[in-house]
């Protein structure tokens, strides 16, 4: 089986009926050929309006083509992990999630932008102030408040 690319990976997670993938994670351990031996299911929320993000690990799905949904995200804790995903079916909304004052993207930018289907950032906390970057799928832009 070739490699594939964590933008494939996410979007065959993502396509997954959650009750088959539960009812086959224990098979999955004893099959080596499945994709998802060795992974774990994330929490998930989805903002089809502006608002605030509640969890600090796991999935975040910006969905909504014409609307650009502004969320939130609170301060992490170190450790925490993020797929955060423009999972719209079309448009250019420019999605954005903004971290409070103080707590940046990559030392120096607290806004992300989502403008396009598929694009995505997966970033793990360091620090209470600080997400990394592990990923930015398509071209999410980054930029700084001013506040």
């Amino acid at each position: 089986m070739a490699a594939r690319t964590n933008a494939q990976l996410i979007a065959e997670y993502l396509s997954t009926d959650p009750n088959d993938y539960a009812r086959n994670q224990a098979d999955s351990f004893q099959n080596q050929d499945d994709p998802f031996v060795g992974q774990h299911q994330h929490a998930t929320q989805e903002l089809t309006a502006s608002g605030a993000i509640t969890l600090n690990s796991g999935v975040v799905l910006l969905n909504h083509a014409t609307v650009a949904i502004a969320a939130t995200l609170d301060a992490p804790t170190a450790g925490d992990e993020l797929y955060i995903i423009d999972s719209s079916a079309s448009g250019t909304a420019a999605h954005t999630v903004t971290l409070p004052e103080g707590v940046t993207w990559d030392g120096t930018n607290d806004i992300a932008t989502f403008n396009a289907p598929g694009e995505a950032l997966h970033v793990v906390a360091i620090s209470a102030t600080r997400w990394f970057i592990m990923e930015n799928i398509g071209s999410v832009g980054l930029s700084a408040s001013g506040g």
